[in-house]
């Protein structure tokens, strides 16, 4: 959440953002959300659709919904990398 205000904060020119801040009442718009999801794909390497801050608009819907694809991503590498762990011993063996 601490990443996330920061950017808010540089984008919106506010100086402080709470958890529960609404990114459209701090003075967010449309070509602002888009910066925003620049940023937000650059810091975490997660893509995110304008739909989806019109959704999330609070710090904390957004924050946890990106902590999400960044565990499901995780996820997704433990299981290719337990996939071919399987394949290299099924070769050793």
């Amino acid at each position: 959440e601490q990443r996330i205000a920061a950017i808010w904060s540089d984008l919106l020119g506010v100086a402080t953002v709470g958890r529960d801040d609404d990114f459209f009442e701090l003075g967010g718009q449309s070509l602002i959300a888009i910066r925003l999801m620049t940023r937000l794909q650059r810091e975490f390497g997660v893509r995110l659709q304008l739909s989806d801050i019109f959704e999330l608009q609070t710090l904390r819907s957004l924050a946890a919904a990106i902590a999400g694809m960044l565990l499901a991503a995780i996820l997704a590498l433990y299981w290719l990398y337990d996939r071919l762990i399987g394949i290299d011993r099924l070769k050793l063996g």
